[in-house]
């Protein structure tokens, strides 16, 4: 009978520390007895954990806080992170990959209410963090992206409400920003973008409530979302890269903005004031 990772695929090892993961062979069972055409689910999470090399079926040997571990270590086989970890393991501070990490799709809702996650480094080859993945992490301080990222989408609510993050890196390769997505970060001061930017859509409400000072947007941006900026009353500067491609600014993009209109670069001025100009700068956030 051949040998397979049976657990390769969908399980999890939880270590004490930070680094590189530890060289043993719990993170690869095998089982002889599977049959050769038995399929392997790569999906996480599922019914078994591994937790320092012992198994726990159905996470029903998991306390509050798991052998005092606090850093969750998801083994490289596994493709998609889904929602349905269990309320004790949203206890973890921090989520690690192990190298050449296959995962090309972290789920809706699947981190969301992780409310003592403090950091994680996005993987290179995850394509689309789905709506609300990480939402109301109340302490996620810290979110990284490996060099090269495939990443593309940020679905609607990925980071509502993180209240903690200060400063985001946003790769190349992402293509849309979700409604909601930024929503609520009322630390997020500073939001970068990494040269030759894909990005063409930042979505409604994408950064409402957040604490923006300055923002320059890539010039490949075509479509800022109707309340994308509305309620950053720290945002004083809005600026583009090189020769800005902007076609749509949605109503009250920039209602309740410390940004007066005058201060707008003249590509969105142009935008606001053909047509039916929405509620802008400096005016009242009423409805």
């Amino acid at each position: 009978m051949k040998k397979w990772k049976t657990l390769s695929a969908i399980s999890a090892l939880v270590v004490g520390a930070l680094g590189a993961l530890p060289e043993t062979e719990a993170m690869w069972l095998q089982d002889e007895e599977a049959p050769e055409e038995s399929p392997v689910d790569r999906t996480f999470p599922r019914s078994v954990l591994a937790v320092n090399g012992q198994l726990v079926p159905n996470h029903e040997s998991i306390g509050p806080n798991p052998f005092s571990v606090h850093i969750l270590c998801i083994t490289a086989s596994v493709e998609s992170l889904n929602a349905g970890f269990s309320q004790e393991l949203r206890s973890f501070t921090s989520i690690a990959f192990e190298a050449n990490a296959q995962l090309w799709k972290i789920g809706a809702d699947a981190f969301a209410h992780f409310a003592v996650l403090h950091s994680i480094c996005i993987p290179g080859g995850v394509e689309v963090l789905e709506n609300g993945c990480f939402a109301s992490c109340h302490s996620l301080a810290s979110v990284t992206f490996e060099p090269n990222s495939l990443l593309q989408t940020i679905g609607t609510s990925a980071f509502f409400s993180c209240s903690a993050l200060r400063s985001i890196c946003l790769p190349a390769s992402v293509e849309e920003l979700g409604e909601h997505c930024f929503e609520v970060c009322r630390s997020l001061q500073f939001f970068f973008f990494e040269g030759a930017s894909l990005l063409h859509t930042i979505g409604a409400f994408a950064f409402t409530a957040s604490s923006l000072q300055v923002i320059c947007l890539p010039e490949s941006v075509q479509t800022l979302g109707a309340h994308c900026f509305d309620g950053c009353r720290a945002l004083i500067s809005l600026a583009f890269e090189g020769a800005s491609q902007l076609q749509e600014v949605g109503e009250r993009a920039f209602c309740g903005s410390g940004i007066q209109i005058a201060d707008l670069p003249p590509r969105v001025r142009t935008i606001l004031e053909s047509g039916s100009r929405p509620t802008s700068t400096g005016e009242s956030a009423a409805p």
